[in-house]
């Protein structure tokens, strides 16, 4: 199964490989409690591993990437809800909704 994703600030195409996710943790001693209370600063990301045309390995944020098709095949998800797609995005042409107030690509402020 080939998906192809699209970065969206260089509107590259690229094909999806896998997704990943990172976590780091540090602790280090505080100043009061020493090694019992100690300063603990956690962080998680969550990564994309594509390949371009000529084969490289490329991770992105997955906040970077939009899939695009699968298959061959465009993304289109049939819907007869009252929430249906009402207008495009005016600063990136993404579907929104009636009841989206932030664009779901670009994060614009639609209200």
């Amino acid at each position: 199964m080939a998906i192809k994703v699209l970065n969206k600030e260089t509107n590259k195409e690229y094909f999806l490989l896998g997704t990943g996710y990172g976590m780091s943790q540090s602790a280090r001693s505080s100043f009061l409690g020493g090694d019992l209370f100690p300063n603990i600063e956690e962080d998680s990301v969550q990564k994309i591993t594509v390949c371009d045309e000529f084969g490289r390995i490329i991770w992105f944020d997955s906040s970077d990437i939009r899939v695009i098709s699968i298959d061959g095949e465009a993304l289109e998800i049939e819907n007869n809800d009252s929430n249906d797609i009402l207008d495009l995005c005016p600063a990136c042409g993404y579907k929104i909704r009636k009841a989206d107030t932030v664009c779901p690509d670009c994060e614009l402020s639609l209200r």
